[in-house]
């Protein structure tokens, strides 16, 4: 797989971006999101972005907490990112 993968940390307020090439991981980053900000646990944790095409291997959806208020990101098959 060529691509690259977006990390979260559910229920954590890490993520991180990684380039596949193979069966190399290559880290590129990790960042923190704003204090009293996490994401929601859930069955997303991670999404997988093809470098030739954007698609993803598997859509997913996360959620981020923040004081009190919910926020859905979802990654659709075609590599759209909306937030809702």
């Amino acid at each position: 797989m060529i691509g690259y993968e977006v990390d979260i940390a559910t229920g954590g307020q890490q993520y991180s971006l990684t380039a596949l090439c193979g069966a190399s991981r290559i880290p590129i980053s990790t960042a923190a999101l704003p204090y009293g900000v996490t994401f929601g646990t859930g069955p997303g944790s991670s999404v997988i972005f093809n470098i030739s095409s954007g698609t993803v291997v598997t859509p997913v959806t996360f959620t981020i907490n923040s004081y009190n208020k919910i926020r859905t990101i979802k990654v659709s098959q075609i590599g759209n990112v909306m937030l809702q």
